[in-house]
């Protein structure tokens, strides 16, 4: 049986209270192996905990993002761990409503499919709808309608969580650590599609809340997250003019549907013109590579 490195990134968790690491022990799952990657900015003792649980334990000294826990955590696993390349890494959140029928679907498909390289769940938001795996498109993923769906899917995406990747991928690969928070699987997807990985959706179910999609948003807060959301949206859409574009015309649809969402328009206009703003030094950036 393989390895599975079981890879749950906190921020300003405790790991006791953390409803992904309780499912994690409630699995039972043997094979796996448990690895803390800490982004908080608050001292909250996670260390000694993970110490005490056996846990592997890094801290990121503050909130590092996305990119750059991912691509630490990998390191760690390939030198520390000494992972053979046919083991498999699972990225976690640390709010995830794991089950241990998700474990059991995973070791199962393992076992069947040697030769995939990359394994997700069906992952369903607390709206109903299911938001992975779906079609890649730039302004807007298409979404699919049922399970039954999943085999029509052409250009494969999904999200991080609960996202399970062979170890060899990394073997050359680096999460681009421009991007802080958003747009890591995205643009991880579109990697994986250009080198022809392979892909397999798990007969399992994940429930997820979606924090940007719940009820009575807290609009200072949303504010924050947006600014973030804009920026890593926009350095996505770097490489190209047209990209750059598509990704403007995302970010001011997104800042707009979540100003009147929240009631609170400072949103739609802050990062509208962060957007804009960046657009132009992008549109900058380009025309340089190019001639040079």
């Amino acid at each position: 049986m393989k390895n599975l490195y079981a890879v749950v990134l906190l921020y300003n968790t405790k790991i006791e209270d953390s409803i992904t690491c309780k499912k994690i022990e409630e699995s039972n799952c043997k094979n796996l192996k448990i690895i803390i990657i800490d982004n908080s900015t608050k001292n909250l003792k996670n260390e000694e905990i993970c110490r005490n649980k056996k846990y592997q334990y890094i801290s990121m000294n503050g909130n590092k993002g996305l990119s750059i826990s991912y691509n630490v955590a990998i390191d760690f696993i390939k030198n520390k761990e000494n992972a053979d390349e046919d083991d498999y890494i699972i990225w976690l959140d640390d709010d995830t409503e794991l089950t241990k029928q998700y474990f059991e679907a995973l070791n199962k498909a393992i076992d069947e499919k040697p030769e995939i390289d990359i394994f997700a769940p069906i992952i369903y938001g607390q709206d109903g709808i299911i938001y992975s795996p779906n079609n890649a498109r730039y302004i807007k993923n298409k979404l699919i309608k049922n399970e039954d769906d999943i085999k029509n899917i052409t250009k494969y995406n999904a999200i991080n969580s609960c996202l399970c990747v062979k170890v060899k991928i990394y073997n050359d690969y680096r999460y681009d650590e421009t991007l802080f928070l958003d747009q890591t699987d995205q643009n991880f997807f579109d990697d994986m599609r250009e080198r022809n990985a392979t892909f397999y959706t798990l007969k399992t179910i994940i429930h997820q809340n979606f924090s940007q999609r719940g009820q009575n948003l807290d609009p200072k807060k949303m504010l924050m997250r947006y600014e973030i959301r804009t920026k890593d949206i926009m350095k996505y859409g770097r490489k190209k003019i047209s990209s750059s574009f598509k990704s403007l015309i995302k970010v001011c649809g997104l800042a707009l549907q979540m100003g009147i969402k929240c009631k609170y328009l400072k949103i739609t206009i802050k990062c509208s013109l962060i957007a804009i703003k960046m657009f132009f030094i992008n549109i900058k950036n380009i025309i340089m590579r190019k001639n040079k």
